[in-house]
């Protein structure tokens, strides 16, 4: 069998835009472009860049190479520089605290693929970087801070479309190990777990999935807190609008493709998210957290999904939501 070159590339560009909106006045936006060019050396090489605007901005780039022919073995390294809001709320979900953290940060990493469905890797991070008390009492420090980490990093992709996939499962895990010995201003470990699961019908597709971010030892400063929120993360509120040392999620979700318009893949779907941010781990339970739904309409569009919907979380709490392409604060 003789494989044939794709007759486009090695130049990509992808766009994407996000907005969320709590319906009481909180909007929160983001917009992204990125550029990819791959095949850059015989190895087949790829270097990103990336530039977000909005709430969360961003800009960042990173080179991918194989280290052999049959690409089992690869380095990658990257750069980036970014600011992020980070809210802590009471009980009542009202925030009383919201910071806004600078950062700057490389990374390197190593590893192996194993087949074409998983990898396995392990690098080191150094960042630096400041935070600010954006609302809160004036009593409340900014401060400056520098951070460095080992991570691990498992994962598995079966899914079988990026966008709109109908079967398939994710895991991933990934633990990190801040060191003084890397210039980090504290010794912190933390876990990231994901798992997801979908299987089709015909035409309609079911899902569902959890996600754990916890940290493990130590006490993790503003800049190393988990956020949550968002479209099928806590669908009810904005985009990462909840923060904490401790996250966790269950979701379900359901679509269907729905032709309403001729040449487009349309589809018409639901989803049902338990979940919440937590300080300790000793308060994490089923009745503290926050039961989430959606409703929404998507479409696959040559510059990438768009999601169109209405999310509403017990309390009366509810947020109406855009996305189109892929917004890249995590490029």
């Amino acid at each position: 069998m003789t494989a044939n070159e794709r007759s486009w590339g090695p130049n990509y560009l992808q766009f994407g835009v996000a907005l969320s909106n709590d319906l009481s006045g909180d909007n929160r936006y983001n917009m992204g472009i990125a550029y990819l060019r791959t095949a850059i050396n015989p190895l087949n090489g790829e270097l990103r860049f990336g530039l977000q605007v909005g709430e969360d901005p961003s800009i960042g780039a990173n080179w991918y190479q194989p280290l052999d022919y049959a690409s089992h073995y690869f380095v990658e390294s990257r750069i980036r520089g970014e600011r992020r809001n980070i809210a802590i709320y009471d009980e009542n979900l009202d925030p009383f605290v919201e910071y806004r953290v600078g950062e700057l940060g490389v990374e390197l990493s190593a590893g192996r693929n194993l087949g074409v469905l998983a990898e396995l890797r392990a690098g080191v991070r150094r960042s630096a970087g400041d935070v600010d008390v954006r609302v809160g009492s004036p009593d409340l420090p900014d401060f400056d801070f520098d951070s460095g980490a080992f991570y691990g990093r498992f994962l598995f992709d079966s899914l079988d479309n990026v966008n709109f996939p109908t079967r398939g499962t994710i895991i991933l895990a990934e633990y990190s190990l801040f060191r003084e010995a890397l210039g980090s201003d504290e010794s912190l470990e933390q876990l990231k777990s994901r798992v997801s699961y979908l299987t089709n019908f015909g035409p309609h597709t079911v899902g569902i999935g959890g996600r754990f971010y916890t940290t493990t030892s130590g006490d993790a400063a503003i800049q190393n807190r988990f956020r949550i929120g968002g479209f099928l993360n806590l669908s009810g509120l904005p985009q990462d609008a909840l923060s904490g040392e401790h996250t966790a999620i269950v979701q379900a979700i359901y679509y269907r493709k729905a032709p309403l318009i001729p040449f487009f893949d349309w589809y018409v779907g639901s989803s049902l998210e338990l979940g919440n941010a937590w300080e300790s781990r000793d308060d994490m339970s089923t009745s503290s957290a926050i039961l989430n739904g959606s409703v929404f309409l998507g479409l696959d569009t040559p510059i990438g999904p768009l999601y169109l919907g209405y999310g509403r979380a017990e309390g009366g709490l509810d947020a109406a939501f855009f996305y189109l392409g892929k917004s890249f604060g995590t490029l």
